[in-house]
């Protein structure tokens, strides 16, 4: 096999799905279970009553359009960092409009009902206080009444193993640490091997970042990342939130 090359660039997101843009849909093809459910509980709760929403790291977009078609959404509005996938969000997607996010979304006038945020996509933000102000710049584009939806990876889920998780639950409350929960590794693509970030998130770190935020869980559940299974038990998958602003 081909040794991968490095990329010199260790803070270059961007590249990263650039390069994965065209490996994307089947990628998603192969994660269907579960990303079937999360739609399925965003269309449960939001049907019929969503006018516009905003997906907040589309990916290719084609999700995003699914699930704004069985919401019965009037306007759809997509975007995200890499230029590759918002190219393919404006060939494979319905979007009336196309964001780049590496501009503030506090610079748009426009508030939705609905802010989808979907498939990890605030794991790959680096650092507690960015991550709090992806969420702050979220909640200022939520009309009154409006919700967000995101899911993220659990630090806590039981694909990890009893004995890790039990020793990761009993750290994490003892001496919480948000940087336990980085993750940082390299990303072969295409043979080109790209420095990457994800972090893995606790329930009680969730909670922290909407509170700092201005936001308040309205709704929760875990969510088994192979069978799409449903759970009301925090070590069954990862986590999937229903926030609104907190009054």
């Amino acid at each position: 096999m081909r040794s991968a090359r490095k990329l010199k660039d260790p803070n270059g997101s961007s590249k990263i799905y650039d390069a994965f843009a065209h490996h994307y849909r089947r990628y998603s093809e192969q994660k269907s279970a579960y990303i079937h459910s999360v739609n399925k509980l965003i269309v449960q709760r939001f049907g019929g009553v969503i006018e516009n929403m905003l997906d907040f790291g589309a990916g290719d977009g084609v999700r995003g359009m699914i699930l704004a078609k069985d919401l019965g959404c009037q306007r759809l509005v997509q975007g995200d960092i890499s230029p590759e996938m918002l190219l393919r969000c404006q060939q494979l997607g319905a979007a009336m409009e196309v964001w780049d996010l590496n501009a503030s979304v506090l610079d748009r006038a426009e508030n939705f009902d609905l802010i989808v945020c979907l498939w990890n996509v605030l794991g790959h933000v680096d650092g507690c206080e960015a991550r709090a102000a992806v969420l702050h710049q979220l909640k200022a584009r939520l009309a009154d009444g409006g919700r967000i939806c995101f899911d993220v990876n659990n630090r806590h889920n039981r694909i990890y193993g009893r004995g890790r998780v039990l020793a990761r639950r009993i750290l994490d409350w003892v001496y919480p640490d948000p940087l336990r929960g980085d993750a940082v590794f390299d990303w072969e693509i295409d043979g080109v091997s790209y420095p990457a970030y994800g972090h893995l998130f606790t329930f009680s770190e969730v909670g922290g970042l909407l509170a700092s935020a201005g936001l308040a869980i309205d709704d929760w559940c875990a969510v088994d990342y192979t069978s799409g299974d449903v759970s009301k038990k925090v070590d069954q998958g990862h986590l999937f939130f229903v926030v609104k602003a907190d009054e």
